[in-house]
């Protein structure tokens, strides 16, 4: 077999394969408004997988500031009480 018949036989498996592949997800490679609602599908999946990542910073970072500010409020309740009494006294 010459290599030029060896590549056309590879190329025709290889788009069978991937039309096969693509079938199964309901994808006709041959239909553009197909291909078009798959691209938009996956635009929408990165589009929830960033929306969530910035979610969860947004979470991590509320929860790290609760925790500060009632530290704070805490020790300064502390530090009120003490000087309450040490000037009440």
């Amino acid at each position: 077999m010459k290599p030029d018949e060896i590549n056309q036989i590879a190329e025709s498996a290889s788009e069978r394969a991937l039309e096969k592949a693509f079938k199964v997800l309901g994808v006709d490679l041959h239909d553009q408004h197909s291909l078009e609602a798959f691209r938009e599908d996956l635009r929408f999946v990165r589009r929830h997988r960033t929306g969530a990542a910035e979610v969860r910073r947004w979470i991590a970072r509320s929860v790290i500031t609760t925790v500060v500010c009632g530290t704070l409020w805490f020790l300064g309740q502390a530090v009120w009480s003490v000087l309450r009494q040490k000037l009440g006294n």
